[in-house]
């Protein structure tokens, strides 16, 4: 995702997106979207009665963590079922 989200930094989307168009830059589904913002993982802004929308380079910076926590994730779990003890 990280990758994607570089090369989409100079993109025509608005530094303010709505949620269809987050999907679409991040190749994720609505619902998937609407999950994080319910869970409040995904940094987001309440404009009013269910209207949200996300400033970009928050979201960028947000998917940048992400990726490298699940790149720890995954190496940890790689570590713990080859290890030798």
């Amino acid at each position: 995702m990280l990758h994607y989200a570089q090369k989409r930094r100079d993109s025509t989307i608005s530094e303010i997106s709505k949620r269809n168009e987050v999907a679409e830059m991040f190749k994720m589904s609505i619902s998937k979207i609407d999950y994080l913002v319910s869970t409040g993982h995904i940094p987001f802004s309440r404009l009013g009665k269910g209207s949200i929308r996300f400033d970009k380079a928050r979201l960028v910076e947000w998917f940048r963590v992400f990726d490298e926590k699940m790149k720890r994730v995954r190496f940890n779990d790689f570590r713990q079922k080859n290890s030798r003890f």
